[in-house]
């Protein structure tokens, strides 16, 4: 909960508390959303969620965001840093996450982001999953993870995926 005051010149002219997100809840939230919306109806939200994403990582304070969500569940952890690996690490899809921005999304704020912007957040998933923890070979396409089975049956152990299903590259799109 955030407290919330309302000024009027030097007094105080109501208080409250609401709950606001954090940029932990934010980035995890995204991260799952993107797979999910570049398969949807609605391939268009993929750029608004990829812009989205990167300012949220360029202003909040990394390992605070680490430690929140690795506290909040380990399979989550994996999860959103394998996601935000293969969406925006230079050795997995940068290029293609590069692209769904600048054809996706039309806002001047979001065309002036560079590939670099965009490796940041992946640099967040490295930190998320721990070094060395998983190999960068063994990370699957973020597109086919399943995270209903990862957070509600504990069927994946730590440090593997959850089970699969085969996707090509032009389902990913």
């Amino acid at each position: 909960l955030s407290e919330i005051v309302v000024v009027d010149g030097e007094s105080a002219v109501a208080r409250t508390t609401a709950p606001v997100a954090t940029s932990a809840s934010l980035i995890a939230l995204k991260a799952i959303a993107i797979p999910h919306r570049s398969q949807s109806r609605h391939p268009a939200k993929v750029g608004s969620g990829i812009h989205d994403l990167v300012r949220l990582v360029q202003s909040c304070d990394r390992s605070d965001v680490v430690g929140s969500i690795s506290e909040s569940s380990a399979e989550l952890s994996d999860w959103v840093g394998t996601t935000l690996i293969k969406w925006f690490s230079p050795e997995q899809d940068l290029r293609l996450t590069f692209a769904r921005l600048q054809n996706l999304t039309r806002s001047p704020d979001a065309q002036a982001l560079d590939q670099d912007d965009l490796a940041a957040v992946g640099e967040l998933g490295r930190a998320l999953i721990g070094p060395l923890r998983l190999p960068l070979a063994s990370i699957q396409p973020a597109t086919t993870l399943k995270p209903d089975t990862i957070w509600h049956s504990g069927s994946a152990p730590r440090g593997t995926s959850a089970p699969m299903e085969p996707t090509t590259r032009s389902q990913a799109c």
